[in-house]
């Protein structure tokens, strides 16, 4: 497999995320305003957030990718994930990491409400070099948050499709070029490890 298709196939890991578990560096220490326990500035993190927070947790992915480069050929990748609260609940942080078993690929996604604008916002980081920003919105009948990206390269498009629920979540993860045909395509499936984490 070439490295630009396998570069390609991790693109569309845009969704999830554990970083390797190896040594966790200990905490800085509490600066004064930290130990007078001072508030967090600004506004409390809004409720529109509580949407989002069954990605909470520990969980096991799976990623298939199919390729318009690639026909008939299907790309699989297996990763784990940890999603928390991050800066005073303002947003939800997952770290992950993702291998087809010869490379890896490590990212961290960042997800909030944005008030001001009533949408929601989610911005990806990765070991490859990419960083990508997307703009969300909620169906709660569905239980699904559609995510159109902002920052696609000339002629593409792409939109990511989340399906929440307790005990797992799917994203389907779709490029297309700017005559509408599907150059990437990629579904990632979630199972819950362990309990689910607190709010």
């Amino acid at each position: 497999m070439s490295r630009t298709v396998l570069l390609h196939a991790f693109l569309v890991l845009a969704a999830f995320p554990v970083p390797a578990w190896g040594d966790v560096p200990s905490p800085p220490q509490a600066t004064p305003a930290q130990e007078t326990g001072l508030p967090y500035m600004g506004s409390p993190a809004p409720a529109e957030l509580q949407v989002l927070t069954p990605l909470l947790g520990d969980w096991s992915i799976a990623t298939r990718v199919q390729s318009a480069e690639s026909p008939g050929q299907e790309l699989r990748f297996a990763g784990q994930a940890r999603a928390r609260l991050a800066y005073n609940g303002q947003f939800i942080q997952l770290d992950g990491s993702a291998s087809n078993g010869k490379e890896r690929e490590e990212y961290v996604v960042l997800y909030r409400y944005d008030s001001t604008q009533r949408v929601y916002r989610r911005w990806y980081f990765s070991s490859i070099g990419l960083a990508s920003e997307f703009v969300g919105r909620w169906d709660g009948t569905a239980k699904t948050m559609t995510w159109t990206l902002l920052n696609p390269g000339p002629g593409r498009t792409g939109v990511l499709t989340d399906t929440l629920g307790p005990d797992g979540f799917s994203t389907d993860v779709v490029y297309k070029d700017d005559a509408g045909k599907v150059t990437r395509h990629a579904v990632l499936t979630a199972a819950r490890m362990g309990s689910p984490a607190p709010n």
